[in-house]
């Protein structure tokens, strides 16, 4: 981080508050601002550019641990598949674990419109 980018002690327990809560005068007494100035200070905190880029850092961390990851998404299937009362439920889940498997097989029609013998002189070529 270049100079003017890192955060006072202060102003990274103010962003983390900030993140939590999204209460810009109580993240500012948490931090330990005086709570006589605490909206001032919060506002003024909000407009510096280290702390905006640390919000947004701290605010796209939270995104990714909201998304399920491979593990997740597979025990929840495994569950859906073992516990859930409606069979065709069950049966999507199934399939839907089998495609992140790879157990199916994909077929694909091709159509050569040469002979063997130019596709072999092809490859000699090459």
């Amino acid at each position: 981080m270049t100079k003017e980018r890192t955060l006072t002690e202060k102003e990274e327990r103010f962003c983390l508050s900030f993140a939590k809560t999204a209460n810009a005068t109580a993240a500012a007494i948490e931090a330990g601002y005086s709570k006589n100035s605490a909206g001032v200070t919060a506002s003024r905190k909000l407009r510096k550019a280290n702390i905006k880029a640390r919000l947004k850092e701290l605010a796209a961390r939270k995104d990714k641990k909201n998304i399920m990851d491979i593990n997740q998404r597979q025990e929840l299937l495994t569950k859906i598949a073992t516990e859930e009362p409606d069979p065709n439920a069950r049966i999507r889940a199934i399939d839907t674990l089998n495609k992140m498997d790879g157990l199916y097989i994909q077929k694909h029609e091709v159509e050569i419109k040469k002979s063997l013998a130019a596709i072999i002189e092809e490859i000699d070529d090459a």
